[in-house]
């Protein structure tokens, strides 16, 4: 009887993904749960790293962080280390039951967790938006996952992790190579000529900058990132994400030295000001980088034609 009500579960679900509200409900509940682990690796996966890798020697000492793992232990409080109960560790929900508080110590949420999970759901519903009940919804989805992921975790912390950038990348070319007739993404061959241009590009920028101002002008970590988006999108993505990010990036660089200049004309202490300083000279890319990718979606979808500025149109599957 069991197997049958299976069976026939199977047949009904995705007749019923082609109903918009079904589709969406569950784009929103996928959302949550999505949201909910992203925010275990912003959380966890930065400390390991750095404990790992040693470049936070308060890390090793830290006796919550000594067997941290992204399966151990289960959550907890950063702060006291006691375990969430199972009703607060509900996405979003959870949050506002504890009002934004731990239950045992009363520390603060970091403002990252319900920004996430919503980031998450809002995501999910775009990507079903653009592309509905189709097998290349779910590409899509695990790519603007890790995306929210990726940025906020470069935001926090100034790392892009390998376990993600390099995931994207493998992501890419496999569903690349599993179904290469799909629109918005590549063919294997374009995909593949997409991350070699990447590294051989900005690794050979990077070298001139250096050589020029005797610093890095884009990370490894940057890189791979757009090595990820050309995996998914081809050779033909390249110029937009280099240029939308570009744009992203600028307009961010001119807000924070606006912000500066306010900063100094109402004297601020020297903590906001050395904060504004940090901010100018480590520029974060994977933030733009992620943003240049939802632009160029939108764009592909909604208006294609203006992607034929940056390479004609009918290189676009």
């Amino acid at each position: 009887m069991g197997d049958q009500n299976m069976e026939n579960l199977l047949i009904i679900y995705p007749e019923l993904l082609k109903e918009g509200w079904f589709l969406y409900l569950n784009l929103v509940w996928g959302g949550l749960i999505a949201g909910s682990f992203c925010t275990m690796l912003i959380y966890r996966l930065p400390l390991i790293i750095e404990r790992d890798y040693n470049q936070n020697p308060d890390a090793k000492t830290n006796h919550h962080h000594e067997n941290l793992s992204l399966a151990f232990p289960s959550s907890h409080c950063p702060e006291c280390g006691k375990g969430i109960p199972v009703y607060l560790n509900l996405p979003l929900l959870g949050y506002l039951l504890a009002r934004g508080k731990c239950s045992k110590c009363a520390a603060k949420i970091a403002w990252y967790y319900p920004v996430t999970e919503m980031l998450c759901v809002f995501s999910a519903l775009l990507a079903g938006w653009l592309l509905g009940a189709s097998p290349n919804l779910l590409p899509l989805l695990l790519l603007f996952w890790a995306l929210i992921t990726l940025s906020i975790i470069d935001w926090r912390s100034g790392l892009l992790p390998d376990q993600l950038t390099l995931g994207i990348i493998w992501t890419g070319l496999l569903f690349n190579s599993l179904m290469p007739s799909s629109i918005p993404y590549a063919s294997l061959p374009q995909a593949i000529i997409g991350v070699v241009a990447v590294y051989v590009f900005l690794s050979l920028m990077n070298a001139l900058y250096y050589i020029i101002r005797r610093r890095i002008g884009i990370g490894g970590g940057d890189i791979k990132l757009f090595a990820g988006l050309a995996a998914y999108f081809g050779w033909q993505g390249l110029l937009p994400l280099l240029f939308f990010a570009s744009i992203s990036g600028l307009m961010f660089f001119i807000l924070v030295v606006l912000s500066k200049v306010v900063f100094i004309k109402a004297t601020i202490s020297s903590k906001e000001s050395s904060s504004s300083n940090a901010l100018l000279s480590e520029q974060k890319w994977g933030p733009h980088i992620a943003l240049a990718a939802i632009i160029y979606l939108l764009l592909f979808h909604l208006s294609p034609d203006l992607l034929g500025l940056f390479v004609p149109v009918n290189n676009y599957r």
